[in-house]
């Protein structure tokens, strides 16, 4: 896969993600997700809504301190809603039109 075709929203610096990311995990030293694979400390920032759907990259108020455990989960069934925008729509087929 070619990730050029699919380019980022993000416009932060590395320094301003780096802020951001001590922010929350300072914020919130406990995962607040609490999965079933839960470790209860919070070592990963998450954004609460996905920068890609809308969510603001640096707001403080759209990040929350998750395990890793949680933080994967989370990725996983953020990935799976948004393999929709990438997948060919269906089209009928020729003959049955």
């Amino acid at each position: 896969m070619n990730w050029a075709q699919y380019p980022t929203q993000r416009t932060a610096t590395r320094a301003q993600e780096t802020k951001w990311r001590n922010t929350i995990l300072t914020r919130d030293p406990t995962c607040k997700r609490q999965g079933p694979r839960c470790t209860h400390i919070a070592t990963e920032a998450d954004h609460i809504k996905n920068v890609r759907e809308g969510g603001n990259e640096l707001d403080p108020n759209n990040g929350q301190g998750l395990c890793h455990n949680c933080h994967n989960d989370k990725t996983q069934e953020e990935a799976r809603r948004g393999q929709h925008r990438w997948k060919r729509k269906t089209e009928p087929h020729p003959g049955l039109k």
